[in-house]
């Protein structure tokens, strides 16, 4: 009689890490709602943006426990990379077009405040990480989005990879730091891919 066959490792959840999850969520939010209240004036609201990069840590660490033993033994990278989008990307194509309701209904007709194609397009296919700066009118946060969807890809090109893929890993993040720090940025690859990256 044939062995059964081993079932797949169940997803690892670091329920330690929901509750600094929420609260990075709820100041990365309270960061773009802008300069008004008191709340506005709080140190720790006032740099919120950097709890981004924190978000960048943590689904890096997750990724890891969660897929990095499966994808290393031959979990499929297109399944991998499927679940990953099914995650971040319904929601992103809803807001989107939400906004483009809006632009066409109320912002162009009534408010004569047309917002650039360039912009939607660049949403839609998530080139914001690509950019030197932030900004989209149609999903601000669609940069880092794109650059989580660069990540993933990258995750399963490197997991199994043995050395060469810790090796191309660290250079890659080194560079990326590096050019934070120094400033130069490659045509394409500007600071927020880095920002991922490093």
């Amino acid at each position: 009689m044939p062995a059964a066959s081993a079932a797949p490792a169940p997803r690892e959840h670091f329920i330690a890490l929901d509750s600094l999850r929420g609260i990075a969520a709820i100041v990365v939010v309270l960061f773009h709602s802008g300069d008004f209240g008191w709340l506005a004036g709080i140190p720790a609201v006032r740099a919120g943006w950097l709890l981004v990069d924190f978000f960048f840590i943590l689904s890096g660490f997750e990724i890891a426990a969660s897929y990095g033993g499966r994808l290393a033994q031959g979990f499929p990278k297109g399944r991998f990379m499927a679940l990953r989008a099914w995650r971040v990307l319904p929601l992103h194509y809803f807001v989107l077009a939400v906004m483009l309701v809006l632009q066409v209904s109320l912002f162009v007709p009534v408010l004569n405040e047309p917002h650039t194609w360039w912009e939607f397009w660049r949403s839609v296919f998530l080139l914001d990480a690509f950019r030197p700066h932030t900004g989209n009118w149609f999903t601000p946060v669609s940069w880092s989005l794109a650059v989580e969807m660069v990540l993933y890809v990258l995750a399963a090109a490197l997991f199994g990879r043995g050395r060469l893929g810790i090796a191309v890993a660290v250079l890659l993040a080194g560079a990326a730091a590096a050019c934070l720090a120094t400033g130069p940025k490659p045509p394409g690859c500007g600071a927020l891919l880095h920002r991922g990256v490093r």
